[in-house]
C-alpha cells in the first residue's frame, strides 16, 4: 500500500469506513441464495459470509459487500463523495500496517508544520449506501 500511495500513481481509497457501511438486504441475499443460476446463487452464499470478524457462530446477517462495493464505485463514482487527502501507511509501532488519513481542516503539511509532506490520494469520505446497494443488486439481477 505505501509504495502505491507514494507512486504518484492516480489512486482512489475505497477504506473501511465505506467498506462498513455498504451492505445488500437479507431478502435480497436470500433471494440470490434460491436462484437456478450458480452465480447468482454464489453472490447470495458470499453475501452470508461477508460478516464482522467475531468468534460468535450465532451473529446476525450482516451483507457486507466487501470488494464488491469498490467496483460500484468505479462504475457508479456519482454515488460516492471523494476528497483529496494526505494519507501515509504505518509501517511501525502498534498500528503497523494501518493506512492514516488526515482530514483535518487544514493537513500540517498544508500549514508548512510537517518537514515530510504526506502523499495526497483521492479518498472516499462518504456514499449513498442505499443506491450504491441498488446498484449492486441490479448488476446480480441482470445476470441472470
Amino acid at each position: 500500500a505505501k509504495c502505491v500511495i507514494e507512486s504518484g500513481i492516480p489512486t482512489i481509497m475505497y477504506g473501511l469506513d465505506a467498506f462498513s457501511r455498504l451492505t445488500a438486504s437479507q431478502a435480497d441475499a436470500d433471494r440470490f441464495r434460491a436462484h437456478d443460476h450458480p452465480a447468482i446463487r454464489l453472490a447470495g452464499e458470499l453475501l452470508y459470509r461477508r460478516r464482522p470478524r467475531s468468534h460468535d457462530s450465532n451473529r446476525d446477517y450482516v451483507g457486507l459487500l466487501g470488494d464488491a462495493g469498490a467496483m460500484v464505485l468505479l462504475t457508479n463514482p456519482e454515488l460516492f463523495v471523494t476528497r483529496d487527502l494526505p494519507v501515509r501507511v504505518n509501517l511501525e509501532g502498534i498500528g503497523r500496517g494501518q493506512t492514516i488519513v488526515d482530514q483535518r481542516a487544514v493537513p500540517r503539511d498544508a500549514a508548512g508544520l510537517d518537514p515530510d509532506p504526506w502523499p495526497r490520494i483521492t479518498v472516499v469520505v462518504d456514499l449513498d449506501v442505499v443506491e450504491a446497494a441498488k446498484t449492486f443488486v441490479k448488476v446480480i439481477d441482470a445476470y441472470a
